[in-house]
């Protein structure tokens, strides 16, 4: 600017920059959603023109350390692996790095490591809770503190929520099964505590009810939260006057348990029980015979994740409130079936279990 001229404007940089206003905001705000050569011509414009380097220095310091934090309730759990590795990948691209906390599933670990990442001061979180009520969530109340969950969402708690559409899901798999002549479908799952053991159970009653199917308490068994299934649980199924020629495995676990309670139970699937598990992973299919699953959409939860992330980091600080407000939605993304060989037509001859030992 020529002496004698008033202060620059933001105006005046985006001029000669070339680009518009909202970029040269979005650069000085230590945004990441800007191209690595426009953010460095803005910035080279802005100090070119003198345009108050005391704040543009304020606004690089925003972003201090380019670092997320992820919590997951059970790093075990191949899903939410899957997950992870999606956000960690879409986050690194853009610059940032992640730093990863498995909870095991207890909210005072849970509080302990969110405390510990504020003091490294991470960017944001990505969660997957450990419990979705509790004391251990106030700290997301009220606060500033950029923040998605994923798989689980806490109960009045504001933040993007991400899932896997299970009523989708769980219509896809009671239809397919039934194009496959079977009218009796039995059902595991764990429903105790979490919102998605919960909506699997119900949308599995209403699918059926949309097919006119029966149900039948005696074809579906439910666990503890903590607990794992054992055969004595899947047999209990299998063992009534007129058990299910089908049976679905609502979970990642009870998955799992289920084809180990088969195999102990002597069971030929799919001659003698078509069986439908939840979740893809490697060794589903190297199963004899691979197995037919439903697909929940692990890497594009995790890509939205890192997104919906990003716009909250993002944010100025005067449109932090309005902001978060319009981003605290439930995205539910649909599943996928996967057709493999654990699916045949209902058995003709009675279901003959082996005794456990």
């Amino acid at each position: 600017m020529a002496k004698g001229q008033s202060s620059p404007t933001i105006e005046h940089v985006a001029q000669l920059a070339g680009v518009s206003t909202a970029t040269v905001s979005r650069v000085l705000n230590g945004s990441s959603r800007v191209k690595e050569d426009t953010a460095r011509r803005v910035l080279e414009c802005a100090r070119l023109l003198n345009y108050r380097p005391n704040m543009l220095a304020a606004s690089l310091r925003r972003r201090q350390t380019s670092v997320v934090g992820i919590l997951v309730a059970d790093s075990a759990n191949l899903f939410l692996t899957s997950v992870v590795h999606s956000v960690e990948k879409m986050l690194r691209e853009k610059g940032y790095h992640v730093i990863l906390c498995n909870t095991q599933k207890d909210p005072l670990i849970e509080a302990q490591q969110i405390h510990l990442l504020m003091q490294r001061k991470v960017d944001g979180f990505i969660i997957s809770v450990a419990q979705e009520k509790g004391r251990h969530l106030d700290i997301w109340r009220n606060s500033r503190i950029p923040r998605v969950f994923v798989n689980r969402w806490p109960v009045d708690v504001e933040g993007p929520v991400i899932l896997a559409d299970h009523r989708q899901a769980m219509e896809t798999i009671v239809d397919y099964l039934a194009s496959r002549g079977h009218k009796r479908i039995g059902f595991l799952c764990n429903v105790v505590g979490y919102s998605t053991g919960r909506e699997r159970l119900e949308a599995f009653k209403e699918a059926l009810a949309r097919r006119g199917l029966p149900y039948d308490a005696d074809a579906f068994q439910t666990i503890e939260t903590e607990k794992r299934m054992t055969e004595v649980e899947v047999r209990r199924v299998l063992e009534g006057a007129n058990p299910p020629t089908a049976l679905i495995a609502g979970g990642f676990y009870t998955t799992l348990d289920m084809m180990r309670g088969l195999q102990k139970l002597g069971i030929k699937i799919p001659e003698e029980l078509s069986v439908v598990g939840y979740d893809d992973h490697e060794w589903t299919a190297l199963l004899t015979p691979p197995l037919t699953v439903i697909s929940q959409p692990a890497e594009q939860m995790g890509r939205l994740a890192a997104d919906k992330l990003l716009e909250l980091i993002d944010l100025p600080a005067d449109m932090w409130d309005s902001g978060l407000e319009k981003l605290s939605s439930i995205t539910r993304l649909p599943c996928r079936l996967i057709e493999r060989a654990s699916v045949g037509p209902p058995r003709r001859q009675p279901l003959k279990l082996r005794s456990i030992n």
